[in-house]
């Protein structure tokens, strides 16, 4: 009869034997593996999480952008049609560039087709530099104004004025002249003005105001968003 303690010795071979080893580091390799798998699918499923998450910003800015550009075509053609209606009211209209003239009974009015603090106002307060003044102060002309014949600058040093030169005001050759008969466009004349910052560009500035859309949907300058007397219209953290 094997003794107590010969029992226990066979037992602990029987233990550590090769083949329970093996065992036991084939469980190893599969708990490892599936870890591994686990880890793999959890990060795959962030990654598209993340990456569904940025598409749909991208949608959502790209939709935005064509709802503010939109609603400029909209508020110019709401001028538009708010100018000629007042035939209705017996009122006639006249177009001119950038603007609608009514003249009625009560007076004339000025419908502007461009961006300003008013958009429409008594013809006999109606004053076109006032909207279209250049600003001296540079923080203002950025946030404020746009110029639309800001010239762009070529390699070469060249100007490109998108919409009309004031060199035009110049004959051929180049001089400046008092005859207008002999300038590159007859007649044409226009005020010296340089560029504050850079003297040797010559501007013509055309300027409008910036309109800025809020989250709640406001329309307005600079101005009259911040000094309306709605405090909830004002530019905020809350409503950008």
């Amino acid at each position: 009869m094997d003794s107590p303690r010969k029992i226990e010795i066979i037992m602990n071979i029987k233990r550590y034997s090769p083949q329970s080893r093996q065992q036991r580091g084939i469980a190893l390799v599969i708990v490892l593996a599936m870890l591994v798998l686990l880890s793999v699918m959890i990060i795959g499923f962030f990654i598209s999480v993340t990456t569904e998450r940025q598409a749909s910003n991208a949608a959502t800015g790209a939709i935005q952008s064509r709802q503010i550009a939109d609603t400029t075509v909209s508020l110019a053609i709401t001028q538009i049609r708010d100018a000629t209606s007042q035939s209705d009211k017996g009122a006639a209209w006249a177009s001119q560039p950038g603007a609608i003239r009514t003249y009625g009974t009560s007076g004339a009015d000025v419908w502007k087709i461009y961006s300003a603090d008013k958009m429409s106002e008594s013809e006999s307060t109606y004053d076109p530099a006032a909207d279209s003044f250049w600003p001296a102060d540079a923080k203002e002309r950025r946030f404020g104004f746009v110029d639309l014949n800001e010239p762009a600058i070529a390699a070469d040093g060249s100007k490109n004025y998108p919409i009309i030169n004031p060199s035009a005001k110049f004959d051929l050759a180049g001089t400046k002249t008092s005859t207008k008969k002999d300038r590159l466009i007859e007649g044409f004349d226009c005020a010296d003005l340089n560029d504050p910052v850079n003297t040797s560009i010559t501007l013509l500035p055309l300027n409008v105001k910036w309109l800025y859309v809020l989250k709640d949907g406001s329309i307005g300058t600079l101005d009259t968003l911040s000094n309306d007397p709605d405090t909830n219209k004002h530019p905020s953290r809350v409503n950008p």
